[in-house]
């Protein structure tokens, strides 16, 4: 189980001094969408070019132009690209077609999509979910590990989870097994990043929460 911390910041030099303190228990590093936006594909560069064994994420949630913006962010060196699952099926065949050319991953945001998109996304040939609660939604509804079990057992997706975790929420997901946690402000905003980085990271590796 893989935790991936989500560098939401404006600020690129902000960025990358919090992902040095989070990067001894994270695998995984993120190029939030404000980053994205605020510094462009320098910031998926930068944090390749720092960061050379981890696995960089760049979170477009792309819309449209799905090839090209795809195409952009591995270029940049993201590992993974991430696409709406809102969106036309075209858009999100073509950021598939640009991550099996590169031998990448795109990752489909299911944020605002009910059941009956995932069928429509696993016929698309999309493998990789991320079930995710927004920002501005998180005080209405929370990740639940029924809609996890789901996903992954009815429709076959491999899953990351996103939506306002914490080291409680993150307990009561390990369980279900998602492939990845990803985790913003809980680790990015904390007095101390690294210690709350570690704190999930224990969860993550904690034996007796996994499923036999």
């Amino acid at each position: 189980m893989k935790l991936q911390v989500a560098l939401d910041f404006t600020d690129l030099d902000q960025a990358l001094a919090v992902a040095s303190t989070v990067a001894p228990h994270a695998e995984w590093l993120e190029a939030g969408t404000l980053l994205v936006k605020s510094r462009g594909m320098a910031a998926v560069s930068a944090l390749r070019a720092h960061f050379p064994g981890h696995t960089i994420v760049a979170d477009l949630k792309t819309a449209d132009g799905g090839r090209k913006e795809t195409d952009m962010a591995f270029a940049a060196g993201a590992d993974v690209s991430t696409v709406l699952g809102l969106v036309p099926d075209r858009s999100i065949a073509e950021c598939l077609e640009a991550a099996t050319h590169r031998g990448r991953t795109v990752f489909v945001d299911l944020l605002g999509c009910a059941e009956p998109r995932w069928a429509e996304l696993a016929r698309l040939g999309a493998s990789h979910v991320i079930y995710h609660i927004g920002k501005d939604e998180q005080g209405e509804r929370a990740l639940r590990s029924d809609v996890l079990h789901r996903l992954q057992e009815d429709w076959g997706f491999t899953v990351a989870v996103a939506g306002g975790i914490t080291t409680e929420m993150a307990r009561a997901l390990v369980p279900a097994g998602p492939a990845v946690v990803i985790v913003g402000a809980g680790v990015t905003l904390a007095a101390d990043p690294a210690a709350a980085a570690h704190a999930i990271r224990d969860v993550l590796d904690a034996p007796a929460l996994h499923r036999e």
